[in-house]
């Protein structure tokens, strides 16, 4: 059975425990036209039938609602509602009008991180280079986003991942670079 994880009102989204303060704060109050709102209370003891202050029916959001990748928040205390889905959200953000500034900007916002975007790239590169067997050589893949551009992951031995832009001619001939660094190391 669903539950409900969060409500909308007031333009903004709120958890259970927010929603539940607004009512005892009188900013939420019983909605005038319960036409399609049900009678009752949901588990969280929260009215069905109520509206904010602007004369709108409260919302609830239920778990097996989508919710956005990037996750969802409360508007009013922070506390996260739903989890962020790193690998839906860098899809998404590949197919925006600029996927690399939107791959950055999920960066920026802490709604994943470096690792996971390497391992995004790493999983749907278009080109891949990676010395697995020695501590000097680390792993090179990009993603071509269009228009010659990719974005590309780097990653050394100790864990580290280092996203950037490229071109695309860049980042086959840092591919090659790097095979040919290897390769005269091992000799």
């Amino acid at each position: 059975m669903p539950k409900v994880i969060a409500y909308t009102y007031g333009a903004a989204v709120h958890c259970p425990e927010c929603a539940k303060a607004a009512l005892a704060d009188g900013a939420l109050v019983p909605a005038a036209d319960y036409h399609d709102l049900p009678p009752g209370a949901d588990e969280h003891d929260v009215p069905y039938a109520l509206q904010d202050g602007e004369g709108s029916p409260i919302r609830p959001i239920y778990s097996t609602d989508d919710t956005p990748a990037e996750g969802l928040r409360c508007d009013t205390c922070g506390a996260e509602i739903a989890a962020p889905d790193p690998e839906r959200a860098i899809h998404e953000a590949l197919e925006e009008d600029d996927p690399i500034a939107a791959v950055f900007q999920l960066m920026k916002r802490g709604v994943v991180d470096e690792r996971d975007v390497g391992n995004f790239i790493v999983d749907s590169a278009d080109g891949t280079w990676y010395h697995p067997n020695d501590g000097i050589c680390e792993g090179f893949a990009y993603i071509d986003v269009g228009g010659g551009r990719a974005i590309t992951a780097a990653w050394d031995n100790y864990g580290f991942w280092h996203v950037q832009e490229m071109t695309v001619e860049e980042a086959d001939a840092e591919i090659a670079a790097r095979e040919a660094e290897c390769k005269e190391a091992e000799d």
